[in-house]
């Protein structure tokens, strides 16, 4: 991973603002990992604006970019994206196809609205190779990443700069707290099935 170029992304999404999220949104979602680039520009541009109007733009053109990103990927997973599953491990693979054909929308949404390095783009990719409907696959999408864009913004609006403080020292705690929020709708459907 080039990190300068990482780094150099991210100065030019702040320095273009709404379009500049929108922008990176699209390439991160799309297959080009940023590093959390969307979440740091949301929360940085929101800190910089701290209104609640300025906030949930940058929440939108996040979640519309991240979606019509992950639209891509999913189409990318329709046409070839085999290929891209196996470089994966077979088991992994086949408990991920499980959870896509038993749990499409909330195994999507929880992928959506987990921080890096959460597989999201291996959850797409599989919903597009697994034949997930589209439908399902953005509103579910559109759901989970507006859910993680919009406390993204209201960290920036509230903490200002310590906002990227908080999220890199509590990282590993948001993706505990999606993990158990997996594992909690695992077991409803479970039940629900019984």
């Amino acid at each position: 991973m080039n990190l300068p170029l990482i780094q150099e992304l991210r100065d030019l999404t702040l320095d273009a603002g709404l379009p500049g999220v929108l922008g990176l949104s699209f390439v991160d979602s799309a297959g080009v990992p940023t590093g959390g680039g969307p979440d740091f520009a949301v929360v940085f541009l929101s800190g910089l604006q701290p209104d609640f109007l300025h906030a949930a733009l940058f929440a939108i053109a996040a979640t519309v970019g991240s979606t019509a990103g992950c639209t891509a990927l999913y189409m990318f997973g329709r046409k070839g994206g085999e290929l891209a599953l196996g470089r994966f491990d077979s088991t992994y693979r086949d408990r991920v196809r499980d959870q896509i054909d038993r749990n499409g929308f909330g195994a999507t949404f929880i992928a959506a609205m987990g921080p890096p390095p959460f597989p999201t783009k291996l959850f797409v990719i599989s919903a597009g190779v697994f034949g997930m409907p589209l439908i399902t696959l953005v509103v579910s999408i559109m759901a989970g990443r507006a859910l993680r864009y919009s406390i993204a913004a209201y960290l920036g609006v509230t903490l200002g700069e310590q906002a990227i403080a908080f999220l890199h020292d509590h990282a590993v705690h948001a993706l505990v707290v999606v993990l158990l929020v997996a594992i909690l709708f695992v077991t409803v459907q479970m039940i629900r099935r019984r």
